[in-house]
């Protein structure tokens, strides 16, 4: 599990015994999905790219990009984004990753496709 979930339950306010129940929890069925005293508006929080084996959350592929195009116009550089895609992204969600960025003014962009040996079609 990743370390910032404590602190982050603690940011949105979770009381000590309940951020333990929540971590018991997460780290008995590898998700937070269904944890006890978790409030349901606060799962998009603990999103992350990939699905969790035991649950159904995850970021939506082109999430990421919004932040960095917010930013991007304040830096004369590139931010560095790799770009987590799930082993059954199809070619065209790659190309509408790129496509994505682009219209955001992000600069580059990588794509990481999870234990993907090539593609898919």
């Amino acid at each position: 599990m990743n370390t910032t979930v404590p602190s982050a339950l603690s940011k949105l306010g979770y009381p000590a015994a309940q951020i333990k129940t929540i971590i018991d929890y997460v780290n008995a069925q590898e998700t937070i999905e269904g944890a006890p005293y978790l409030k349901e508006k606060d799962l998009p929080v603990f999103d992350c790219a990939f699905k969790p084996a035991k649950g159904h959350r995850a970021n939506p592929l082109h999430g990421p990009h919004q932040d960095d195009g917010a930013v991007q116009p304040f830096l004369s550089g590139a931010i560095s984004k790799t770009v987590n895609v799930p082993k059954d992204a199809t070619p065209e969600d790659i190309m509408q990753a790129y496509v994505e960025s682009w219209r955001l003014g992000v600069k580059a962009i990588a794509i990481y496709r999870d234990a993907a040996s090539g593609c898919s079609r």
